[in-house]
């Protein structure tokens, strides 16, 4: 089954939680998204140069801008953690 992202792992999470037994889950991010067309496109120089982000948020900044504000929460999660994160 592909779920696009922002669900996906709402999805896993659920599924692993409730299903009954274990089973195997795999969060592909938006390669399924960016094959059937739903993913905007990157060009290849913005790719290489990790630029995707700006380029969404340019795009559709309503969107993108605060997604990626919430995000910023993360990189304080690793630093925090980073003593114990898996090698």
């Amino acid at each position: 089954m592909g779920v696009g992202g922002g669900v996906q792992e709402k999805l896993g999470y659920y599924l692993e939680t409730n299903a009954g037994y274990l089973p195997g889950i795999h969060c592909t991010g938006a390669a399924i998204g960016f094959l059937s067309g739903d993913q905007m496109f990157i060009p290849d120089w913005a790719d290489r140069w990790f630029l995707g982000w700006a380029l969404r948020c340019i795009s559709d900044p309503q969107r993108f801008v605060p997604r990626y504000w919430k995000a910023g929460k993360l990189v304080e999660l690793m630093i925090h953690w980073k003593e114990r994160s898996p090698q």
